[in-house]
C-alpha cells in the first residue's frame, strides 16, 4: 500500500518525491518528533507549574488564580476541601491552556515553515539549480507544488503531532466542534496564502542576491518577519471578525467589539464571519499563486500584469472602504486615516511589483515602435512599460470610488466631503510621485538599484511625518504642513483645518511635481533607449557637399 502510494506520488509530482526523500530520513524524522514532543512537554510543564500547591494549608487565607473560590469579588479566598487542601479550578486552568495553545499553534507552524521555504529557494537561486527547475518538462505549477508540500513537510509532521493534544484540551473545555473545524479551516487557508507569498518574496530576493551580496541573509530575515507578522495579523483579524462573540473566550476575554462592512455587521452571526474571512484568504492566495508562477517561469517578468494589478488594487480599495463605512457613512477622521494608510501600503506594493528594471525598460524604449498597440495600451497595459502611468490610472479609479462613496447618504457635511475628496486626490498624487522616483531609481547603472529605490521610497514615506511628530507639529497645530506628507488626511475633522487655498496650492504643486518629474524621466529613458548605432550616427557630422 505504501509502495503504491510512493509510486503514485513519484509519477504525479517528481519534485515532491525528491523533497520528501531528501527530508524524510529516519534520523531527521526522529529528531523532528523528539523536538515536537519536547516542546509540548515543556508547554504542559510550564502551565502545570501555574497550578496552586495542593498541600494542606496550616493557617490563614490563600489566594490563587486557579483555585475555586466562594465570594464573587476581585480578591477571592480559595476554598479548601475536607483535607484542608486548596481546591483547583480545573475549568479555568484548561481554558487558559486552550487559549495559549490557540495563539501559539499558528505561529509555531508558520514561522519555521516560511524560514525553511525561504532558505530552500535562496539555496536554489544561489547554486543556480533554480534554472534547471525552470527548464524542467514539468509545468511550473507542479514544481512549485512540490516545493510547497515538500520543504515544510517536517514542520507539518510536528504540527500533526500537536493536534491530538490540542483536540484533547478542546474536549476538556467543551469547545464546540464547529469552532475547532473553523479554526483548522482558517489555518489551512492562511497557509495557502502565506506559503506561496513566502516563495514569491524569496524568489525575488534570491534573484537579486545573484547581482549583489547586500541581499545575503535578508531573505531569511524577511521570511521570519513575514511569518510572524502574518501570524499576528491573522489571529487579531480573526479574533475581531471570525471568532468574535461566543468564540472569543477561546482566545481572550470576550470583547463584544462589532465590526461592520458597508454598514452590515460581520461578526454578529456564526457562518458569515468565517465565510467572509475564508473567501478573502482564498482570493488573495489565488493571486499569490499567480504571481509566484509568473515570477518562477521568468525571473525578470513583473509579478502581475497591469490588468491584474488594477483588479487587485480595486479589490483592496473597496475592501478597506467597507470597513471604514457604517450605516451612516464614513466613521470619521481615524477611520479615513486607516483607510488611506492601507491605500498607501497597497500603492507602494504595486510600485514594487509593476516597476520594471533597467534592461527591461531599455528594451521597451528601443522596440516599442515595433508593436502594433496604441500608445495608451502600451503605457497602461504593456508589462514592460514604466509603472507611473499604471499607478496614475489606479489613483483615478480610487478617486472615482471615493466620489461615489461621498455621494451616498452619509453624515459628513459638504466641506468635510470636499476635504476627504481632496485628501484622497493628494494621496494619489503623492503615490504617483513615489512611482516616478522609484522607477527612476531602477534606471541607475548600479547593481544596488533596488536598495536605492527601497531606501528612497521608505525615506519619502516615513521621514516627513516622523520629523513633524518629533518636532511636536501636530495636525491640529499646523495642518498645512501635513499636506506635504503621505498622510494628507491627518488634518481632517481637527480643530484647525487647511483652508481651500492651501488644499488647491498643495494639490497643484504635487501635480506639477509629478508631471515634471515624469516628463524628465521620459526624456532620460528615451535618451537611454536610443541604440548605439543611432548615437554614433548622430555624433558624426554630415559631410559638406558644397565645397570643391
Amino acid at each position: 500500500m505504501l509502495a503504491s502510494f510512493v509510486d503514485w506520488v513519484g509519477d504525479r509530482n517528481p519534485q515532491l518525491m525528491r523533497e520528501w526523500k531528501g527530508r524524510w530520513q529516519p534520523r531527521t524524522v526522529a529528531i523532528a518528533l523528539a523536538l515536537a514532543v519536547l516542546a509540548q512537554g515543556l508547554f504542559m510543564l510550564a502551565w502545570w507549574s501555574q497550578l496552586p500547591d495542593t498541600q494542606a494549608v496550616t493557617g490563614g487565607e490563600r489566594y490563587h488564580t486557579y483555585c475555586l473560590t466562594g465570594a464573587p469579588s476581585a480578591y477571592k479566598a480559595c476554598l479548601l476541601d475536607s483535607n484542608n487542601r486548596l481546591m483547583v479550578d480545573w475549568e479555568h486552568w484548561y481554558l487558559d491552556l486552550f487559549r495559549s495553545f490557540n495563539w501559539l499553534l499558528p505561529l509555531s507552524w508558520w514561522v519555521p515553515s516560511v524560514l525553511f521555504l525561504a532558505a530552500d529557494m535562496q539555496r536554489e537561486e544561489s547554486r543556480g539549480t533554480a534554472t534547471f527547475l525552470r527548464l524542467s518538462p514539468r509545468p511550473p505549477a507542479a514544481v512549485l507544488t512540490g516545493k510547497l508540500w515538500g520543504v515544510p513537510s517536517l514542520c507539518g509532521l510536528m504540527l500533526a503531532s500537536a493536534v491530538p493534544l490540542h483536540l484533547w484540551i478542546a474536549h476538556q473545555v467543551q469547545a464546540e466542534l464547529r469552532f475547532v473545524g473553523e479554526y483548522y479551516l482558517l489555518l489551512a487557508a492562511g497557509t495557502m496564502l502565506l506559503f506561496p507569498l513566502t516563495l514569491l518574496l524569496a524568489a525575488i530576493a534570491g534573484n537579486q542576491q545573484q547581482r549583489s551580496d547586500v541581499f545575503t541573509g535578508l531573505t531569511l530575515v524577511l521570511a521570519g518577519g513575514v511569518g510572524f507578522g502574518f501570524g499576528l495579523v491573522f489571529l487579531l483579524a480573526n479574533l475581531a471578525i471570525a471568532w468574535e462573540g461566543p468564540d472569543a473566550h477561546y482566545f481572550t476575554q470576550a470583547t463584544n467589539f462589532p465590526v461592520y462592512w458597508f454598514g452590515h455587521r460581520l461578526n454578529g452571526t456564526r457562518f458569515i464571519p468565517c465565510a467572509f474571512t475564508l473567501a478573502n484568504l482564498l482570493w488573495l492566495a489565488r493571486w499569490a499563486w499567480v504571481g509566484l508562477k509568473r515570477r518562477f517561469a521568468d525571473p525578470h517578468a513583473p509579478v502581475f500584469r497591469k490588468s491584474q494589478a488594477y483588479l487587485l488594487l480595486g479589490y483592496w480599495y473597496v475592501l478597506g472602504l467597507g470597513f471604514v463605512w457604517d450605516e451612516h457613512g464614513f466613521w470619521g477622521s481615524e477611520a479615513i486615516q486607516i483607510w488611506h494608510f492601507l491605500i498607501l501600503m497597497a500603492n507602494v506594493a504595486a510600485i514594487a511589483v509593476l516597476s520594471p528594471h533597467r534592461q527591461t525598460l531599455l528594451d521597451w524604449a528601443r522596440h516599442r515602435h515595433q508593436t502594433r498597440r496604441s500608445v495608451w495600451q502600451d503605457l497602461f497595459l504593456a508589462e514592460n512599460s514604466p509603472s507611473p502611468p499604471a499607478i496614475a490610472l489606479a489613483q483615478l479609479g480610487l478617486l472615482g470610488i471615493t466620489a461615489i462613496a461621498l455621494l451616498c447618504p452619509n453624515r459628513l457635511t459638504t466641506p468635510e466631503r470636499l476635504g476627504v475628496l481632496a485628501a484622497t486626490l493628494l494621496l494619489g498624487l503623492w503615490s504617483i510621485l513615489l512611482a516616478v522616483v522609484g522607477q527612476r531609481c531602477l534606471l541607475l547603472k548600479t547593481n544596488k538599484r533596488i536598495l536605492w529605490a527601497g531606501g528612497i521610497l521608505a525615506t519619502l514615506v516615513i521621514l516627513p511625518p516622523l520629523v513633524l511628530a518629533i518636532a511636536g507639529i501636530h495636525p491640529d497645530k499646523i495642518p498645512f504642513l501635513w499636506l506635504f506628507t503621505t498622510f494628507p488626511s491627518a488634518p481632517l475633522f481637527g480643530s484647525r483645518q487647511p483652508t481651500l487655498s492651501q488644499w488647491v496650492g498643495v494639490t497643484t504643486l504635487a501635480s506639477l511635481s509629478s508631471g515634471l518629474l515624469y516628463q524628465k524621466y521620459r526624456q532620460h529613458l528615451k535618451c537611454l533607449g536610443t541604440s548605439e548605432w543611432q548615437q554614433l550616427q548622430s555624433s558624426v557630422p554630415a559631410p559638406n557637399l558644397d565645397r570643391g
